[in-house]
């Protein structure tokens, strides 16, 4: 699972509003300190660092407390990482 991710396939974007243009949205999986890290950046104000707790050997679930808490990360069956209703694809 770990490694770098862009988005795959439909992106919809918001008309008129370039400032939520997520077309150039990565993510990079990793581990820090034993704990699952989901790194997002974009040209937009869409960038930030997520951690979750592994809960079977396809998902995790986001910890903390506050908005978006408990949402959960999988791997699809073709390897494609799934997250908050998109899909990535590891790069090559």
């Amino acid at each position: 699972m770990y490694g770098k991710y862009e988005l795959t396939g439909e992106i919809y974007n918001a008309k008129d509003n370039s400032t939520w243009d997520i077309s150039d949205l990565k993510a990079t999986v990793s581990e820090k300190n034993g704990i699952l890290k989901l790194d997002v950046k974009s040209k937009s104000d869409i960038n930030g660092t997520f951690y979750f707790d592994v809960i079977s050997d396809t998902s995790a679930v986001l910890g903390g407390i506050g908005r978006s808490t408990g949402d959960v990360i999988r791997i699809l069956e073709k390897g494609n990482l799934y997250y908050s209703g998109f899909q990535f694809s590891k790069n090559k």
